[in-house]
């Protein structure tokens, strides 16, 4: 999952689970407001995929992407 404010997903959501008591076996977050927000070609399940997302939208080849 790619969030674009890490810090805040830590502060709300990993810092409470870290501390919970009894201790959390497991985490569930819904994201379907967020889909029905950006639409489903918005989520990705690697950076990898969403890099190659925004390199196709851009139309940027493989040797576009930097480093000589």
């Amino acid at each position: 999952m790619y969030y674009a404010n890490s810090e805040t997903l830590s502060t709300e959501v990993l810092d409470p689970v870290q501390t919970a008591d009894p201790e959390l076996a497991r985490l569930c977050i819904d994201l379907t407001s967020v889909t029905e927000l950006v639409g489903e070609d918005a989520f990705f399940p690697t950076t990898g995929s969403v890099v190659r997302a925004y390199l196709r939208a851009e139309g940027a080849g493989p040797r576009d992407q930097g480093g000589g």
